[in-house]
Order: C-alpha cells, then structure tokens, then sequence
C-alpha cells in the first residue's frame, strides 16, 4: 500500500508546492529501499527534496530552513490528506488546517491559501478552517471567525 501511495502523493505533493515555489521545489517519495540480513527490499516512506535553486540535484529535509521545511511539509500534509480522502470512499468536505503558514517567509504565506484552494479542489473539500495569525492569509479568506475576550464573530 505504501509503495501504491508514493507516486501519487508525489505528484499531488508536486502540484501544491507549484502553487506557491513558482517550480522551485520537487519532491519525490522513495518507497523501497535495500534491506539488510538476507531480505532484498524493505518498505519505506523517505522524502527526497529537489530545489532548483541548488546546484545538487536534492537536499535532506532536515537540512532546509525552517520556512522551506514547512513549505515542503505542509504541500506533503495536504497531498496525504487528498490521497486519503480519494482512497476512503467516503465524502469528506471539510480540510482543518492549525497554523500551516506559521514559518512560511511573507512571499509564500501570502500564496499559502492558493496552495489550500488547489488542495481543496484535488480532494473535493467544499471549505477548509484555518486558523492563522497571518493578516497575508486572513485577506484571502472567504470569512473570518474573529474571537476576542470570550466573543467570536465573523467577517466578511
């Protein structure tokens, strides 16, 4: 199943990052690797970043900055929820989102819901909750749930 899901949560992930690296960044999912003690192949779920901007061809996650590893992260997170929601039979409608643009820099965070709407679009969501602290974001959203001293109400 692992090995099934790596190339289409690599392309989804692939398509959201195109929302907002302008082609940048690629990811591609290793599924199999060599195994050790007389086995031929093990399962895996290993994350191989590109970065165009980079002479070599990838780069560990763990060795990109915090704002290209939530990029990446969070292009990944929505990939496995649209596979999932495919694969589920199930209608789910509503995508939850807690902070994903929280360590993106101004630029990318301000593309952030452009990345959200096509994740919403590929998995058949009909709304998406986000909670953010980013105006950037707040600016492109359909409505806005503003909660202050023990009061919440919307805007917009």
């Amino acid at each position: 199943e692992i090995d099934a899901a790596g190339p289409e949560v690599s392309r989804l992930t692939n398509e959201l990052l195109s929302t907002v690296s302008g082609g940048r960044f690629a990811v591609s999912l290793v599924t199999l690797q060599e195994a050790s003690g007389g086995r031929k192949q093990r399962e895996v779920f290993d994350l191989r970043v590109l970065d165009g901007e980079r002479e070599h061809a990838g780069i560990a996650f763990d060795r990109m900055s915090i704002g290209e590893q939530c990029l990446v992260g969070e292009a990944l997170k929505l990939a496995i929820a649209v596979h999932n929601t495919r694969r589920s039979g199930r209608e789910l409608r509503t995508l939850y989102r807690d902070e994903g643009d929280r360590d993106l820099d101004p630029e990318r965070r301000a593309a952030y819901p452009a990345m959200l709407r096509r994740a919403m679009e590929l998995g058949g969501f009909t709304r998406c909750y986000l909670i953010s602290h980013s105006p950037e974001v707040w600016a492109q959203a359909d409505a806005v749930v503003r909660v202050d001293g023990g009061r919440a109400w919307i805007e917009r």
